[in-house]
């Protein structure tokens, strides 16, 4: 018998603590087409790959793309290891509109500031560009999280 921290790292990976939240509460029920931005060696992507998402990474490291792509074919073989690409976060090569949710977890350092996250940027952020109307966008910085999502954003 498995102990239950194996059984959950089995299922999940090494996922953001926010994320898995964010899963939890079914952000995530309909919302099939995730990019991790900044997506290292694909730890937030497990449980994803694992259950039929299709999903799709960036990151500026191609060592972390390979480690990424090797992931997808052993988990989700139907994914194409395109869907993985080494590149820039202001520069993505999806169209707008692309993406149910993106994922950007401890990369987005150049957002905060002295008392909390810089706001402005961070609604620059390009990543939310190729978002659907209603997709999600959750970016977590040490020891902090915030997410957009743009369900709630076009209510108002």
């Amino acid at each position: 018998m498995t102990t239950p921290s194996v059984e959950l790292r089995s299922a999940f990976g090494d996922i953001d603590i926010y994320l898995f939240d964010q899963l939890a509460r079914g952000h995530f029920d309909r919302r099939r087409r995730v990019l991790d931005a900044g997506c290292g060696d694909g730890r937030n992507l497990v449980f994803f790959l694992k259950n039929g998402f299709t999903c799709f990474g960036i990151d500026r490291d191609q060592a972390a793309v390979a480690q990424v792509r090797a992931l997808a074919t052993r988990l989700a073989p139907a994914i194409p290891p395109a869907h993985f690409v080494t590149g820039e976060l202001d520069e993505l090569p999806w169209p707008g509109g692309s993406m149910d949710a993106v994922i950007a977890s401890a990369v987005l350092f150049g957002f905060l500031r002295s008392g909390g996250i810089n706001m402005e940027l961070a609604a620059k952020v390009p990543s939310a560009l190729v978002l659907v109307i209603q997709g999600l966008i959750i970016v977590t910085l040490a020891g902090a999280a915030f997410w957009i999502d743009r369900r709630k954003e076009s209510a108002r």
